[in-house]
């Protein structure tokens, strides 16, 4: 909790009057927060005033301290101290406050999420589908007119592997050959018969030279690939671990169709387990995200994980924004990331969010748990 205290400069020195507040970093380390006030507050409004004007400045303090706590803990040599700093305070936002007290808007975020990954996905891969046309095909059964029946199973099917996905890792289930080849059986539902079985014969990548993976030893560079998400998920940052699996996933290519989408899910997934919000790569970064994967192909995973972080912070910095209360600009600022405008979205209505949030430290707008809504409170950023 924030208060107010006179703390002595020391025997025989006159007391100066601050406002503090302890913050329990972690089990093993408990540090406090602190600003210089001019004046001791007379009365209790006067006091009241003070303490509810710094608690915001004291929550962004609060954010950064655990920010760079966190970080600690992860191995990177691709990514910037910024770039990472930046990544846990999104993640920390997303879980910690918009997931957990904006449970109505956070649905309408799944929603329209769902919708833009299907079709970012299936674009990427050639379906002529629009936004709008998924949103129909999705949301009300509507199957769009002088398309393709190949298109529209592509769209249903990605819905219905994100559904099992999301099944599966909120059971805590762990990404497994099985979950893998099911994924790929419902991505090609009423496609192919081939389904959730690994390819028998040679394939190759459209755009890239890399030789992937004789059929014979499929199962086996598949099984090597799980043995090193496992490894690595608890010093790898989630960022460089998802990026790099999936990238090695698609040198594999275990599957005679359906490589990429399932790739892109299975990056997702290891995002989410990590707490960290799903990515969308949108068809308009299509060139950029290809260029990337060709020069991981080279053994240099620099730019694949830039994109990522970019990808990351542009799709949520208008959302973290509206939840800390302050402008995407100033928000961005705040992050010491710069992201060029082309990855920037502009508005909150492209996440199916009508309205601004009402920021850090004042009243939630919705229910949690049963309970009333009430204050935001440092306690919530401590939990």
């Amino acid at each position: 909790m924030v208060y107010l205290m006179m703390k002595s400069k020391g025997k025989g020195r006159k007391k100066i009057p601050i406002v503090r507040h302890y913050l329990q970093i972690a089990p093993e380390k408990k540090i406090h927060i602190e600003y210089k006030l001019k004046s001791w507050p007379k009365t209790k409004k006067e006091k009241e005033a003070v303490i509810k004007a710094y608690t915001p400045r004291i929550m962004k303090d609060v954010l950064n301290l655990k920010s760079r706590y966190n970080i600690k803990r992860f191995k990177t040599q691709l990514l910037t101290n910024n770039e990472l700093l930046a990544l846990e305070k999104i993640r920390y936002i997303f879980n910690h406050f918009f997931r957990k007290y904006y449970h109505e808007e956070f649905l309408n975020y799944l929603d329209h999420f769902t919708i833009h990954f299907i079709h970012s996905s299936i674009s990427i891969e050639g379906s002529s589908l629009e936004l709008k046309d998924v949103a129909l095909l999705l949301r009300d059964g509507i199957s769009p007119t002088g398309k393709k029946l190949r298109e529209i199973h592509e769209a249903t099917n990605a819905k219905d592997a994100l559904d099992y996905a999301e099944k599966h890792i909120s059971k805590g289930g762990k990404l497994t050959q099985q979950f893998i080849k099911k994924t790929n059986e419902l991505i090609l539902e009423n496609i192919r018969t081939d389904g959730g079985t690994y390819r028998g014969g040679p394939m190759f990548i459209t755009g890239s030279t890399v030789q992937t993976t004789p059929p014979i030893f499929i199962e086996e560079e598949i099984q090597k690939l799980l043995k090193w998400n496992d490894e690595n998920e608890k010093e790898l940052h989630p960022i460089e671990l998802a990026g790099v699996f999936y990238h090695r996933f698609e040198v594999i290519h275990p599957f005679g169709d359906g490589n990429g989408r399932v790739g892109r899910q299975l990056m997702n997934c290891i995002l989410i387990k990590n707490k960290y919000p799903p990515i969308c790569i949108h068809h308009e970064h299509r060139e950029e995200y290809i260029t990337a994967l060709v020069k991981a192909d080279d053994g240099d995973y620099g730019p694949l994980l830039k994109f990522l972080v970019r990808t990351i912070i542009s799709q949520y910095a208008i959302i973290c924004a509206s939840i800390v209360g302050i402008s995407e600009d100033d928000f961005n600022e705040y992050l010491g990331i710069e992201v060029a405008d082309k990855y920037k979205y502009s508005s909150l209505e492209e996440f199916g969010l009508t309205t601004p949030f009402r920021g850090l430290g004042v009243k939630s707008p919705q229910k949690t748990k049963g309970k009333e809504a009430r204050q935001l409170t440092l306690i919530d950023m401590e939990e």
